[in-house]
């Protein structure tokens, strides 16, 4: 029997990206104080206007133009497949 996806409507993965202690994987590293990252764990989320971006343990995100935008970013395919278990 198939698992049912995680991560296959919006608002799953809306409320996957804004719950607290959730770790997101990038589908590009994103830079971080001179350093590269391909994920983040999450602390809360910052809106400033249209723009939003990740707060994370040690690291935060750039900011995107758009939740949509920042939807896209993540690497919905990988997650599906380590949490599917």
């Amino acid at each position: 029997m198939k698992a049912e996806k995680k991560y296959n409507t919006k608002a799953k993965k809306i409320a996957f990206v804004i719950k607290v202690g959730n770790i997101v994987t990038f589908k590009e590293k994103f830079w971080f104080k001179g350093t590269m990252y391909s994920q983040i764990l999450i602390t809360g989320v910052e809106r400033q206007k249209r723009f939003i971006k990740l707060i994370g343990f040690g690291r935060d995100t750039a900011w995107f133009k758009s939740m949509d935008a920042l939807l896209t970013a993540i690497d919905w395919e990988l997650m599906e497949r380590w949490h599917s278990f």
